[in-house]
């Protein structure tokens, strides 16, 4: 067995490398501008700048219930590794390739990796952990995850004022978790090239959590696309810096609902924090209707990140404690598809009621759809 420093380290990995994901679009949005400016001789280059941002979720999207199959098939160390070196092999791309269409092949396959080591993370959680250490550590993963999307946006505009293309090189980060889940990571899955997988369940739960998922994302990136909008119309007189206040008050409120997910799960079972999540979500995005002076608005904010932070790492605690070895891989894998659709069609389904109302409005019908969603957990399930 090993020591428990070892161990330590093994989950210090663990928790930085999940936040990969996060890193994945934080730390490059700095940068898009000067890709713009450099790449101004190509035709269309503003549309190409922006997919910059949303050709890995796509992918991520895609791959993941594969990636979820080949935990299960070829084993959570081999992938986990192979997916860290690909994340930082094809991160840095745009360091180094001169060529816009080489940047988003390159982030294309970016997203392929973070496909999987977000699945592979979720899964390993659940290799690792039991009862009440999988909440804490989840809760204590969902946390960091989002002080790190602060980290990184920081990191990445301080390196973009030097040129556009410095941020790329943070990807390079991966190659050294790829090391370290290598030397301290022990596979965690007994598995057989030859055995045949068993099915996967597809009950009326394991749907409920998974279109759950999909509602959550959408209402979350409800906030850090449309905030600066609503500010901009609301609030005209404020400063890009108040922006960034606001943003960093609603992710500090989402890190410390996360933190005390475990213990708030010690009290509830899980559907009750998704309807309790779901109706401090609601207040605070009805609430943001409302707002009429910034101080309000902070409220709102604060109030809305801590809805989410207690039905995110709801969902991947759930997810674990209803699948097992055989299922484990392919679950976190159709959840982490789920997740990354409903970011894929959050700005989708926003555009349109833009056309016939304001950016409050939007946010008081998405309240009222979160304030209703608990309804579905009234029956047990």
């Amino acid at each position: 067995m090993k020591n428990e420093l070892a161990l330590k380290i093994r989950n210090v990995i663990i928790l930085f490398g999940s936040t990969l994901s996060v890193m994945a679009g934080a730390v490059v949005t700095p940068s898009l501008p000067g890709i713009t400016d450099y790449f101004s001789g190509v035709g269309n280059i503003e549309f190409l700048t922006k997919l910059i941002l949303s050709v890995p979720p796509l992918f991520i999207a895609i791959f993941s219930p594969i990636a979820g199959y080949l935990f299960e098939k070829y084993g959570r160390k081999n992938v986990l590794v192979f997916s860290s070196l690909l994340y930082g092999i094809s991160g840095t791309t745009g360091f180094y390739a001169n060529n816009i269409y080489l940047i988003l092949i390159g982030r294309a396959l970016m997203g392929v990796s973070i496909a999987g080591l977000m699945t592979g993370f979720i899964v390993v959680v659940g290799d690792l952990f039991k009862g009440d250490k999988v909440s804490k550590f989840i809760g204590i993963q969902g946390a960091i995850m989002s002080l790190g999307g602060v980290v990184y946006l920081v990191l990445g505009g301080a390196l973009a004022d030097i040129s556009w293309n410095i941020p790329f090189l943070v990807y390079g980060i991966a190659v050294v978790v790829a090391i370290g889940l290598y030397f301290f990571l022990d596979e965690t899955n007994s598995y057989s090239k030859d055995k045949a997988l068993s099915k996967i369940k597809f009950s009326p739960k394991v749907l409920l959590i998974n279109v759950s998922a999909i509602f959550v994302m959408i209402c979350y990136l409800i906030t850090p696309t449309q905030l600066p909008f609503l500010i901009k119309s609301n609030f005209p007189n404020s400063s890009a810096s108040m922006l960034g206040i606001l943003l960093a008050l609603w992710i500090f409120l989402s890190s410390v609902a996360s933190m005390y997910y475990a213990k708030i799960r010690l009290a509830m079972s899980f559907r009750y924090i998704y309807m309790l999540g779901f109706v401090i979500w609601a207040v605070g995005f009805i609430l943001t209707y409302f707002a009429t002076s910034i101080p309000i608005l902070a409220l709102s904010l604060a109030i809305s990140g801590a809805g989410n932070g207690l039905v995110v790492p709801n969902l991947k605690a759930h997810i674990l404690n209803i699948s097992d070895i055989t299922d484990r891989g392919r679950q976190s894998g159709f959840l982490t598809m789920s997740l990354y659709i409903g970011q894929f069609l959050s700005p989708i389904l926003v555009q349109p009621l833009l056309g016939f109302t304001d950016i409050s409005a939007v946010f008081a019908i998405f309240g009222i759809l979160l304030a209703v969603a608990p309804l579905l957990y009234l029956p047990k399930k």
